[in-house]
């Protein structure tokens, strides 16, 4: 899955499963997270990560693509989410999601990144 609606219970994130999450999906960790804004103005972009600063950004791209335009009210419904970090069974098996298509740039560069892939290969390998 992408994505997953929740809701909080006594400050916990819990997955409602209204949008087909599994019933074990279970929520490890949250961070803040959007898609990055390249306008005229402004790049939030790391110039050595990205392929081009020039706008639009994936976050005014996206605004335009789903509600026709990039204005400041469109880019609003999309600024704010989540990265999930979770893990649910199927079967005999266990899948880890990391919440994050750029988990790979904390390797080598961050420690926290290094521990939990650790114990996650530790757990699951």
């Amino acid at each position: 899955m992408d994505g997953c609606v929740l809701d909080l219970a006594d400050g916990v994130p819990r997955p409602t499963g209204e949008d087909g999450a599994p019933d074990t999906l279970e929520v490890l960790a949250m961070a803040p997270a959007h898609l990055i804004s390249i306008t005229d103005d402004h790049c939030e972009a790391p110039v050595s990560m990205w392929a081009s600063t020039d706008p639009p950004g994936d976050l005014e791209f996206v605004a335009a693509t789903l509600f026709g335009d990039s204005s400041p009210e469109n880019v609003a419904r999309l600024t704010n989410g989540h990265a999930v970090m979770a893990v649910f069974t199927r079967g005999e098996g266990t899948v880890f999601n990391a919440g994050s298509a750029n988990w790979c740039y904390g390797l080598g560069a961050d420690p926290l990144v290094e521990r939990i892939t650790r114990n996650v290969v530790a757990r699951l390998g």
